[in-house]
């Protein structure tokens, strides 16, 4: 699915590539341009490389590392590595190429890609391996944030690829409810983001990848707009179009009403930004800067009465945990 597309970005950040040469630094990557999509993907997998490398050390060794200042050492560990480690030419560009891959199935339909690509080789993870995980994802930054938070509060071990679709699910259902427009004209604007390799030009997006997040979110009234004015799905159109279309907010413009629905307004999603921010979150200070509403929903889902579903998870650890003593 959307081979074309991807061959084509996949095409244009290999070209900026080969100008480094046959071992790259992180920070030579930097320097190249790329889309910051990719860079969190590629960040994001050396530090998931670093992550199993410390677990094979702590699982083998007779010494406890489990304690804050340990883990904090560890972190510091894996900067110096990735400012002074140079990686492969083959291994960059294969990861470029996953992350393309990634991110385009991601903008379309991103809880069936997160949950894949999450899940992709165990029913479970720890709580610790979906926070890694969940850094590859760099757009729909408010589902990240919440998910983040979610994990930060919650007194779970781990989490099943069941429970995890379920949270994504409870997740859409406050977006939505907080508005719906904001939820898709952030897909929209995310959509030609990505795809306009030139920023001075931004390019029309495949209808298709705009239906297929309608269809995984429910919104059938925006579904079925598109597909009554566009029954070709390989058909490419402009965001002001489909603005214009589907009466959502353009650049400059009032929120107007839709179906005759006073839907309430909602602030767009906040970017998460630098490490400062992403360690904030996931200690649980940070807090999303959305309505006051909103935020009582996302604080009712992550502080909520939620019992049954923490014993679960829960008693999940402790037999994984009991399965690692096992093994040893």
């Amino acid at each position: 699915m959307f081979e074309e597309q991807i061959s084509q970005i996949n095409d244009f950040y290999q070209r900026r590539l080969k100008s480094l040469g046959g071992f790259i630094s992180l920070e030579q990557l930097e320097g190249i341009n790329l889309h910051p999509a990719l860079l969190e993907y590629v960040h994001a997998e050396v530090d998931f490389l670093i992550f199993e490398d410390r677990n094979k050390l702590l699982k083998n060794s007779a010494f406890d590392y489990s304690s804050e200042k340990a883990l904090y050492y560890f972190s510091l560990i894996g900067d110096e590595i990735k400012k002074k480690k140079k990686f492969s030419f083959d291994f960059i560009s294969k990861l470029i190429n996953h992350a393309v891959a990634f991110n385009v199935h991601y903008l379309c339909r991103p809880n069936w890609t997160l949950t894949k690509f999450i899940f992709e080789d165990g029913d479970t993870k720890t709580k610790e391996e979906l926070v890694y995980l969940l850094n590859y994802a760099y757009f729909y930054p408010l589902l990240k944030k919440v998910l983040l938070k979610y994990f930060a509060k919650k007194k779970i071990h781990s989490m099943n690829v069941t429970d995890f679709e379920d949270l994504l699910k409870r997740i859409d259902s406050i977006a939505v409810a907080d508005g719906k427009e904001t939820f898709v004209k952030n897909a929209v604007d995310s959509i030609e983001e990505f795809f306009s390799l030139e920023k001075s030009n931004p390019k029309p997006i495949v209808i298709k990848m705009l239906k297929y997040f309608l269809m995984e979110k429910g919104l059938t009234e925006y579904y079925d707009a598109l597909a009554s004015n566009y029954p070709d799905e390989e058909v490419f159109v402009s965001s002001e179009e489909l603005f214009e279309l589907l009466k959502l907010k353009s650049k400059g413009e009032e929120k107007p009403e839709i179906a005759e629905e006073n839907q309430p307004g909602a602030e767009e999603s906040p970017e998460i930004k630098g490490d400062s921010e992403k360690k904030e979150i996931v200690e649980g200070i940070g807090n999303p800067d959305e309505e006051e509403e909103n935020n009582e929903k996302i604080e009712e889902l992550t502080n909520g009465e939620n019992e049954e579903y923490e014993n679960k998870a829960d008693e999940a650890g402790e037999r994984s945990e009991a399965e690692t003593e096992g093994n040893k």
